[in-house]
């Protein structure tokens, strides 16, 4: 649901076309309305999640604006949000016929077919936006992310890296890529890309997290902790941090501290594994007893 920050007088002015249009629907009448009148109205509609009401505007409008292919891409938009996605495609496709070269069709298309796991599909219809589009960075990433999750993470490498051509300044690939080098095991290249991404997004708790993952995956448990400490300095609520820091301390056999944030997690998020941990430290440092309160904990 998109949500639009109107000042007061744009808000009235988007009240009083909705009263006018509801009187056009009731009377039967036509009343013509710009297209920002219809963009008002739609957002409008679709904040209150009256997508019926919004659907139906954006059809009127396109009816009134038919040059303008923003009302198509939106009744396509609404069909997506409330799950009708075969009727998301149906009108996209016949738009495309009639306006083949419009990548924003093709790119709103791929979407629909993302939402219903027809990768392939999204694919050819991505391969087919690279050939007539302007904007081939947006399209490249899109393509990554449909490659990386069919987990094809040399396609999707290779995706992100062709965005990043595009342009160098794209933190969003710069983090896709990065995170595919983890998924596929490979961790020097991956470690440099976080560490780039965290150069120039330093507040970004989900890469310092994803650093300390990889960290951990070849046992540079210290560079861990710290990466881990960032991304619980950041997002203070993110239980993972905690749990994760706790299992490096406890490889480095500091079983106190690792209590210290098994514990922290539980107070954010009770889990099996966290009582078990906790067990399992409270066992190391010969606490029999309290080992087996939170072994029966997570049983």
């Amino acid at each position: 649901m998109k949500k639009d920050n109107f000042n007061s007088g744009k808000y009235h002015e988007v009240i009083a076309n909705i009263k006018r249009y509801e009187e056009m629907e009731r009377n039967g009448k036509e009343y013509f309305f710009d297209i920002a009148d219809y963009e008002g109205m739609i957002n409008h509609y679709d904040e209150k999640e009256d997508f019926d009401a919004a659907i139906q505007v954006a059809v009127h409008a396109g009816g009134q604006h038919p040059y303008k292919n923003d009302f198509v891409i939106k009744q396509a938009e609404l069909f997506i949000e409330i799950g009708r996605l075969n009727k998301a495609i149906e009108i996209l496709e016949y738009f495309e016929v009639i306006m083949p070269s419009d990548v924003t069709i093709i790119l709103t298309k791929c979407k629909a077919l993302i939402k219903f796991k027809r990768y392939e599909e999204a694919i050819t219809c991505l391969e087919d936006a690279l050939k007539i589009g302007n904007n081939k960075g947006e399209i490249y990433f899109d393509l990554g992310g449909v490659y990386k999750r069919i987990d094809e993470y040399d396609k999707a490498i290779s995706c992100f890296r062709c965005c990043l051509k595009e342009n160098h300044e794209n933190d969003e690939a710069l983090f896709e890529l990065a995170r595919c080098h983890e998924l596929k095991g490979d961790h020097d290249p991956s470690i440099k890309l976080y560490t780039a991404f965290i150069d120039r997004q330093p507040y970004t708790w989900e890469a310092w997290f994803n650093l300390g993952n990889v960290y951990c995956s070849v046992n540079r448990y210290h560079s861990a902790i710290e990466a881990y400490d960032f991304a619980s300095l950041i997002n203070e609520e993110f239980a993972d941090a905690y749990f994760n820091r706790g299992n490096a301390l406890y490889e480095l056999g500091f079983y106190m501290e690792a209590l210290k944030d098994y514990h922290h997690c539980t107070q954010l998020e009770e889990s099996r594994a966290t009582f078990y941990y906790i067990g399992k430290c409270f066992e190391k440092l010969g606490r029999v007893d309290e080992a087996s309160v939170y072994y029966k904990k997570a049983a």
